[in-house]
């Protein structure tokens, strides 16, 4: 039998020193992330936590804030109610590592409800009827060539 590993890894809230936008990122190595993003220079580290889902988690939260996201970035143009709510919703679900006191607040309950999923329906995905219409029609063309 195989061995199925599963990472855990962590989700980070920055916001930036410089400009004021704030970050919503995953990470499996949260000392050298931090450290590459220059935070304590050009940004401070808001919280960060650790789960499984932690890349379901910046996608859904990504798409959640798209409208203020800054275009072509993990960067958020949040207002103080927004940034409390993105706050709220990580720790609803996830375990907190580090979350600076000034933005500490009782939590409500989970925000999310995970579940587990299959990719795809093969008989549903787009890609596999593409396939099986080609190579049928590809073998028809071989066996109509072949017949002349």
């Amino acid at each position: 039998m195989q061995t199925l590993e599963v990472k855990t890894g962590y989700i980070y809230f920055l916001k930036s020193t410089l400009l004021g936008g704030y970050k919503i990122g995953i990470t499996t190595a949260p000392a050298s992330r931090f450290k590459a993003l220059a935070v304590g220079t050009k940004a401070k580290l808001i919280g960060y936590w650790k789960l499984d889902e932690y890349r379901e988690l910046e996608k859904q939260l990504h798409k959640e804030y798209s409208k203020q996201r800054v275009p072509q970035s993990e960067w958020f143009d949040l207002d103080c109610i927004q940034v409390r709510e993105v706050i709220d919703k990580i720790s609803s679900i996830s375990e907190q590592e580090f979350l600076i006191p000034e933005v500490a607040q009782t939590f409500v309950g989970p925000q999310y409800k995970i579940t587990k999923v299959a990719p795809y329906e093969l008989a549903a995905y787009a890609g596999w009827n593409y396939f099986a219409a080609t190579a049928l029609l590809t073998i028809v063309g071989l066996i109509v060539g072949l017949s002349l």
